[in-house]
């Protein structure tokens, strides 16, 4: 299995406890950020950055700009699929032999 059907398959199977705690829409961001970031680094890596090599400012720039945009396009993903990754680590921690404490949970979302 590729990397995004592992991470498909796995919000399948969590897809029953996810639905008691968010919306369609999170359920929807937190299935689709896998995409939608590797697309978006994508384009950084193989479309802007060779640009920078560029002896061309104009390039130069525009790339600097393109990239910026594609990151605040990837921010936005990851934003929009916090609430989804918070309940997935819930769900799962429950079924875990060692609990954590949800402690270390508030204190990853607050440091993201």
């Amino acid at each position: 299995m590729t990397n995004q059907e592992n991470w498909k398959k796995l919000i399948k199977e969590e897809r029953a406890n996810l639905e008691e705690k968010l919306s369609d829409l999170e359920i929807s961001a937190l299935e689709d950020w896998y995409d939608d970031c590797y697309e978006g680094f994508e384009k950084i890596f193989r479309k802007y950055s060779e640009k920078l090599g560029s002896v061309n400012n104009d390039k130069k720039h525009d790339a600097i700009v393109e990239i910026f945009h594609e990151l605040q396009h990837i921010k936005m993903h990851i934003q929009d699929a916090e609430n989804g990754f918070v309940e997935l680590m819930n769900s799962i921690e429950k079924k875990t032999e060692k609990k954590q404490y949800q402690k270390s949970i508030t204190d990853l979302v607050i440091i993201i």
